[in-house]
């Protein structure tokens, strides 16, 4: 966009503070949807594309949550159990295992 932080802040009427520790990992982003949009919409992010729903699933993740695309969707979240137990290295069975590799591919 060609603008310094302290410019985007000002156009969008942003708190540089926050925005500068939002963007060095010392704050997170905003946890509402509404806040989020905003912000989405500050950086110029058209709705429903692939880099609005990226932002949002990256928002989620950054503040410990599930993004909601994952939750909403009917085949990957009852999987969710099963990616956690490989996240935390729990044993898993060879069946267990070829799952997850079945659903990291279709990722």
């Amino acid at each position: 966009m060609g603008l310094t932080l302290r410019g985007f802040c000002r156009q969008n009427g942003l708190d540089v503070g926050n925005m500068s520790k939002i963007e060095r990992g010392l704050l997170d982003p905003p946890k509402t949807r509404a806040a989020q949009d905003r912000l989405a919409q500050a950086l110029r992010l058209q709705e429903a594309t692939e880099e609005w729903r990226e932002f949002l699933e990256l928002a989620a993740i950054s503040a410990g949550r599930i993004p909601e695309s994952v939750m909403n969707d009917e085949e990957l979240a009852p999987k969710l159990p099963l990616l956690f137990r490989a996240v935390n290295g729990q044993p898993l069975t060879e069946k267990k295992l070829r799952e997850l590799a079945e659903l990291m591919r279709r990722s």
